[in-house]
């Protein structure tokens, strides 16, 4: 990637922990730390959603295996995701909206740094074409980890972050262990590795992204799908389908295009347990009815309006 990696430190300032109070992830954040620093780590953020990891424990274990650990959340604000680094939980709880976070900046000037986070990915809490109007609430637009081919949703901002002078920073949004490591951005090794000096080297961007096409499993075990986070779907003209988060997981075989399984399908049985088990809502995609079911619970309703669907995919 580099001439001499010596040079360059590597960071993910958007990572999810089993902490999080609303996403089902795998791994915790000692165990990110151990992967972390088997890759060659130096700046991490773990960003909860709405709120601020602050287990003082984990971050003296960072500082003893010479890992930065920015205090940090991944706020909602009038439904969009906003990744705020360098933060107090205290200060999180007090932004409602973007005018609390212009106040915010304004208070803290460059000692916060602000991210839009996959920001034209539209299912789920990404800010949209809103990130044109509230550009001076961000430092920086990520590059999100999802994406491959012609299907590239980056596309659009990075012309935003050209368009507004923003760097684009390269994430994982890692919400299983496996997914952290192959997405993220490097900058030129500062003197003292701190906050601040990280921020400025973000600010001056004179960075370095790595973010490969995401991969997608060709086979396997259905039971595999909850590794994925929305989009994981897209319906043809033809098909219909209800989106949301936290992840949606159907029946399906994965080949060029999908077919919606029936309830007799067995691994449908085993990806509804492995729902339950790690707390994730079983949806249903291509029936009227788009009920929730509990882990257990493999039958389906099915009016026959099924279509047929694209696998979008995420890392696996």
């Amino acid at each position: 990637m580099k001439a001499n990696d010596r040079d360059w430190t590597k960071t993910d300032l958007h990572i999810h922990t089993l902490d999080d109070p609303k996403d089902a992830v795998d791994y915790s954040a000692h165990q990110l730390l151990e992967r972390a620093r088997s890759l060659g780590f130096r700046v991490l953020a773990i960003t909860l959603h709405d709120a601020v990891f602050d287990r003082q424990e984990v971050f003296a274990d960072a500082a003893a295996m010479d890992i930065l650990l920015i205090p940090a959340a991944e706020v909602r604000l009038c439904g969009a995701d906003v990744i705020v680094l360098n933060v107090t939980g205290k200060e999180i709880a007090e932004l409602k909206n973007f005018g609390d976070l212009r106040r915010l900046r304004a208070r803290r000037g460059t000692s916060v740094f602000t991210i839009a986070p996959h920001p034209f990915y539209v299912f789920g809490s990404s800010i949209g074409s809103r990130l044109l109007t509230e550009i001076d609430c961000f430092d920086a637009i990520e590059l999100c980890h999802f994406h491959k081919g012609l299907f590239n949703l980056n596309r659009r901002a990075e012309k935003v972050a050209a368009r507004f002078g923003k760097p684009l920073i390269a994430t994982s949004d890692a919400h299983r262990l496996h997914a952290f490591g192959s997405h993220y951005t490097s900058i030129p090794m500062p003197p003292e590795l701190t906050v601040e000096n990280v921020f400025a080297a973000l600010r001056v961007g004179t960075l370095s992204l790595t973010s490969p096409p995401c991969r997608f499993a060709a086979r396997g075990p259905l039971r595999r799908l909850p590794d994925l986070q929305s989009p994981i779907v897209a319906p043809r003209p033809e098909g219909r389908a209800w989106l949301s988060r936290p992840p949606l997981v159907a029946g399906f075989r994965l080949h060029n295009h999908l077919q919606f399984a029936h309830q007799a399908d067995a691994r449908l049985r085993e990806l509804a347990r492995d729902c339950a088990r790690f707390a994730y809502p079983l949806h249903l995609l291509g029936a009227r009815r788009n009920d929730q079911l509990p882990g257990e619970q493999a039958a389906m309703e099915n009016d026959g309006n099924v279509g047929r669907f694209w696998f979008l995919g995420r890392d696996l």
